[in-house]
């Protein structure tokens, strides 16, 4: 970014840099459907070798059994998934490097049997209780690793999540019961991710026009209006533009009362050609 500003001409960059993209799972959620959720958790975790940007790095689970089963579940899938191969050296170097300082943290506990430093790109799950839990732990490692967080109270939560980075994603598990109860997780979760999932999982981004794929600073460089999938991505290629007083013949066709191109219009509240 700052190579790109020092040009003579400026010109914009639109990168991904870092995203733990945090998950919150209640205990309601996991008593009604937990081996699912632990399926479908393991698969996102260690899906591409966990290269994706998507890719759940921070879970948020509830202390108690149905949280303990839950994790013990998924740690003995990635257990039992292979060992990932990384795009190159350097990103494994890197894995490595970030699995042990978090291995290192007060209270981080592993998993997975794989949990260990000399472990390669073999697919990690570390537990941390709340009180324990510190930002350098909310730090990505690159790779199919995954951090959980075991809480007390939903109400711990939420403070935590609006004290993270921004991310590209945020994804919440719970009941439909529950949900109505949740606002204000929602609103955080709203404010730190450009994409909310609910009861999903982050990798896999469809291409649609409403998809969202991009997040407030250091998710991605541009922290505004950007996303790299959707319809708004053409903004990304253009820049703004506006004709005052011209006459309806020296303007460009697409701005001319005949539409000659057809573009969609919005005339006095309505879409019209």
């Amino acid at each position: 970014m700052a190579a790109a500003q020092a040009r003579e001409v400026p010109i914009p960059v639109y990168a991904e840099m870092s995203s733990v993209n945090p998950s919150v799972f209640t205990a309601a959620a996991l008593e009604a459907n937990g081996a699912a959720l632990a399926k479908g958790l393991a698969a996102s975790i260690s899906g591409s070798g966990g290269q994706l940007c998507t890719q759940p790095g921070l879970l948020f689970v509830p202390v108690g059994e149905a949280g303990d089963a839950f994790l013990n579940d998924v740690a003995a899938k990635l257990d039992a998934t292979p060992a990932c191969t990384l795009l190159t050296g350097g990103i494994l170097n890197a894995f490595q490097k970030g699995a042990a300082g978090h291995l290192k943290a007060a209270g981080v506990q592993p998993l997975t049997q794989g949990a260990k430093p000399d472990s390669g790109a073999q697919p990690q799950l570390l537990s941390v209780p709340i009180a324990q839990f510190t930002p350098e732990l909310a730090d990505e490692v690159f790779g199919p690793l995954s951090v959980a967080v075991r809480y007390d109270r939903l109400e711990e939560v939420t403070p935590l999540l609006a004290g993270l980075e921004g991310q590209l994603t945020a994804t919440l598990h719970a009941t439909d019961a529950e949900l109505d109860g949740l606002a204000d997780l929602l609103h955080v979760m709203g404010t730190r991710a450009g994409r909310l999932v609910l009861n999903g999982f982050p990798t896999g981004v469809e291409v649609g026009h409403a998809m969202v794929h991009g997040g407030p600073f250091p998710a991605t460089s541009d922290g505004g209006a950007s996303t790299s999938v959707g319809s708004r991505a053409i903004t990304r290629f253009a820049r703004l533009r506006a004709y005052q007083d011209f006459p309806d013949r020296a303007l460009p066709p697409e701005l001319q009362e005949a539409n000659p191109y057809g573009i969609w219009r919005l005339v006095d509240g309505e879409r019209t050609r």
